[in-house]
């Protein structure tokens, strides 16, 4: 029997967590389904929540945290380093509700696919918005399936990480890197599975998306436009720091190079020196005429490389 591993980053995340859960173990599949949970410190009663599922029986195992908190994408990408040996993968978020069938339609995808060809496939569904209520808020967070390239996907990426569903090919391809390289974690599997396997997108939402004050959408659930701004500026200062895209971009380059396209080569050389005058001008004429991304990713990575926070 074919097994996945579902990889769940928990925080403070008491107040949906069983609904999550829940929806997690009703996946209706005929493989095993394992359910590894990496805890980033919470000091409400997320714990003692995981813990009461385990002592149902259920197939879930939490992992020691070493009493570190790295974040979200660090957090899960940690996940991924220590989850080897399974078939495919999937990433989960705290507070979100999974459809019965999300998991097999992921699965059934990336078999057809990969039965071209042994290779890293990652599947992406779409998603509904819904909020603390669980009412819809959002039918389709995308209206049609996304065009993109190696560059849109470095400015803001098309699909959330609780949406994807990949194999182990996928992740042996996104371990080559560091850990610490990728600001995030859907970041990592969407850009090295486009240079070195197959992306597929499905239309059509698998997954209800819950935005609420404190999730990492809370910058769009504000509606103060100041608040938002400040909001995204403590992000992107924080990334930059940690992960600046430039590093990320010479490591891109140094490995898939030979796979892009003469526009991608000259978008990564640019933006892996952004920060000198003349490759910002690059980035920032490239941006005025990008149709694949939204007027709001282009107009954030155009501040940040401004000001020198991509």
């Amino acid at each position: 029997m074919k097994k996945i591993c579902i990889m769940l980053s928990t925080y403070n995340g008491e107040k949906y967590l069983n609904e999550q859960l829940e929806s997690i173990f009703l996946q209706d599949c005929d493989f095993q389904v394992d359910l590894v949970v990496r805890d980033d410190g919470s000091t409400d009663n997320t714990v003692d929540i995981l813990h009461e599922w385990i002592s149902k029986g259920h197939q879930m195992t939490l992992l020691d945290n070493k009493g570190k908190n790295l974040g979200p994408a660090r957090s899960f990408l940690e996940l991924l380093s220590q989850c080897p040996g399974y078939d495919y993968y999937a990433f989960a978020d705290q507070d979100d509700v999974w459809d019965h069938n999300k998991i097999a339609k992921g699965v059934e995808t990336i078999e057809r696919i990969k039965a071209e060809d042994l290779q890293p496939v990652l599947y992406c569904c779409n998603s509904r918005k819904i909020n603390s209520q669980d009412e819809v808020t959002v039918k389709q967070n995308t209206k049609a399936v996304p065009e993109f390239n190696g560059n849109s996907i470095m400015i803001s990426g098309f699909a959330q990480g609780c949406t994807m569903v990949f194999n182990s090919e996928a992740r042996d391809e996104v371990l080559k890197f560091s850990l610490d390289l990728f600001p995030m974690h859907d970041l990592a599997l969407l850009t090295c599975v486009y240079f070195a396997g197959k992306v597929f997108y499905d239309n059509t939402p698998h997954i209800s998306h819950r935005v609420h004050e404190n999730n990492v959408d809370a910058i769009s659930y504000d509606s103060n436009i100041f608040k938002r701004l400040k909001k995204a500026n403590t992000k992107w200062n924080a990334r930059s720091k940690k992960n600046p895209l430039d590093n990320c971009a010479r490591e891109v380059l140094n490995i898939y190079s030979k796979r892009m396209t003469p526009e991608e080569l000259i978008f990564y050389n640019n933006l892996s020196n952004y920060k000198k005058i003349k490759h910002k001008l690059y980035l920032l004429n490239y941006i005025l005429y990008n149709r694949l991304n939204s007027k709001s990713s282009n107009r954030s990575f155009a501040i940040r490389a401004i000001t020198n926070k991509l």
